[in-house]
């Protein structure tokens, strides 16, 4: 059975029936890319580079800049617990993937997972929201480069123009507010920079990201180590500060930061998006994702709990809090500011270049199930890469890292992965109810519950967002599925043009 007859087939259907029409679960594991134009992706990644992908992905503004502002406004010293309470919730979610993943080998993660076990319209908006994952993912820590960059450039008496060194806007209590600057300049290259290393092929990003990556867990692990020896405990007291009449700290506050921290955790799921890469797909990926997200859980733990010693809680506030941290803690820390910068440089580029690998293939898996344009899948024949998927992801990302601050697209991102990994848990249950016959290489263990205790761990942290979160995905998510129908049934009268022109 072909992919393309499979696509053709549902536009003669009801609306209702096209709505929640699954993919087979036969054609996604066998005939998974027979879309694409070009030839279908190369098999070449191992687990070693696949567990790089997870960890390149995950240590970026979530470890490097969100730490800061969860900490100031939200946890206080309490944030280390927040980033403990994200990871148990990673944890579990990460079962499920890796369940998924062993029996669904395909390119594409959630998105791939949803259209075969929950439907169409369903799969179409977690890959909506997997757009705020990714593309917006990688915008936040694009801009969180851009500040290190520019701390780095400090170091040597350099600076940029302040028209083009932030952002044009920036959220004052809780509103959009005018900078007065015109982009940030130095998000805007970082992105259309990783978006070439793309284009070149997967060989050369794989390679980049590993260099990019081991310079991250050094320069993490050397913050930990030598910043242990000049923490203040009193910058711990109160390791909880008192809830405010506005709702932050307290036991509400370590909510809402962990629910926030969770985009840190978002990095797992790119190991599933390489699975039509993978060589032994079943066997590697569950593997990787279980140790990606043990190597995170450890390492954003720690650097919360050093960071709130190092300095006060309320001056974290700012796009680049760990060299704030060791700048208050001692002069004899400038040399681990400088360091820190260049390796953070280096580290924020991997997780840059991953978030975009990650929603080109997402684009990729939604053009072959014939959600999006067909042009979406095709393939370089030398590169061996999506070229429109990567392009569209790069210039858009461009866009958004250069205009919008980095606390809105942190909070947006945490909601958008938070509903994409509910889906993931409701998959594993779905997916046991109608096909408890499939040979699953890797179980759940003590399902239902640990699902559904996955599941319940992402609404609340989900309930803990703020307010102007959840309206401005609520919008987001609106006007997709305008979208979404005006795509379908323009797809819908291609595919009976098609038909009427055959029977004549």
């Amino acid at each position: 059975m072909r992919l393309s007859r499979f696509i053709a087939a549902p536009r003669m259907k009801s609306w209702r029936q096209f709505i929640w029409e699954r993919v087979p679960l036969e054609l996604a594991r066998t005939d998974p890319d027979t879309a694409g134009v070009g030839g279908g992706l190369v098999r070449s990644l191992g687990p070693v580079h696949l567990t790089l992908i997870g960890v390149g992905c995950a240590i970026g503004a979530g470890i490097f800049v969100l730490t800061g502002t969860a900490a100031a406004r939200y946890a206080g010293p309490a944030v280390s617990i927040s980033y403990a309470m994200a990871g148990v919730v990673c944890v579990l979610t990460c079962l499920c993937y890796a369940e998924l993943s062993a029996v669904i080998p395909a390119a594409g993660g959630s998105f791939s997972y949803a259209r075969i076990t929950l439907g169409r319209l369903p799969a179409w908006l977690v890959g909506c929201c997997m757009v705020f994952e990714y593309l917006a993912g990688g915008s936040t820590v694009a801009v969180g480069w851009s500040a290190y960059a520019q701390s780095l450039l400090a170091q040597f008496g350099l600076s940029l123009p302040w028209a083009v060194s932030g952002a044009p806007l920036e959220v004052v209590d809780n509103r959009l507010v005018a900078t007065g600057r015109i982009a940030d300049l130095p998000a805007v290259l970082m992105t259309l920079g990783c978006t070439l290393i793309l284009l070149r092929g997967l060989r050369g990003s794989a390679l980049s990201n590993a260099l990019m990556v081991s310079v991250n867990i050094i320069v993490i692990v050397v913050v930990i180590v030598v910043g242990a020896y000049y923490v203040n405990p009193h910058n711990w007291v109160p390791f909880m500060p008192a809830r405010t009449p506005s709702g932050h700290f307290g036991v509400a506050g370590v909510f809402t930061a962990a629910a926030i921290a969770f985009y840190s955790y978002t990095g797992f799921e790119a190991t599933s998006n390489a699975a039509r890469e993978s060589r032994n797909p079943s066997r590697d990926v569950p593997i990787s994702l279980l140790a990606s997200v043990v190597i995170c859980v450890l390492l954003y733990t720690g650097i919360a709990f050093i960071m709130t010693g190092l300095a006060p809680y309320p001056k974290l506030d700012t796009a680049s809090p760990i060299a704030t941290a060791l700048a208050l803690a001692s002069p004899k820390l400038n040399w681990l500011i400088m360091a820190t910068d260049i390796g953070t440089v280096l580290g924020l580029g991997a997780a840059v270049l991953i978030s975009f690998y990650s929603q080109s293939r997402i684009f990729y898996s939604m053009a072959v199930v014939g959600d999006l344009p067909p042009a979406f899948a095709h393939i370089h024949p030398r590169t061996r890469t999506p070229t429109l998927a990567v392009v569209c992801t790069g210039v858009g990302a461009a866009l958004v890292a250069g205009v919008l601050p980095i606390e809105l697209l942190g909070e947006l991102i945490s909601l958008g992965t938070l509903i994409a990994y509910a889906s993931v848990c409701a998959g594993v249950l779905v997916l046991r109810r109608i096909r408890p016959d499939v040979a699953r290489p890797f179980r759940v263990p003590l399902c239902p519950w640990l699902p559904l205790a996955a599941l319940a761990s992402c609404s609340v942290l989900m309930i803990s967002l703020p307010r102007l979160t959840w309206l401005n995905m609520a919008a987001w998510i609106a006007l997709c599925i305008v979208l979404f129908f005006v795509l379908e049934a323009r797809a819908g009268q291609r595919g009976t043009d098609l038909i009427i022109s055959a029977r004549d």
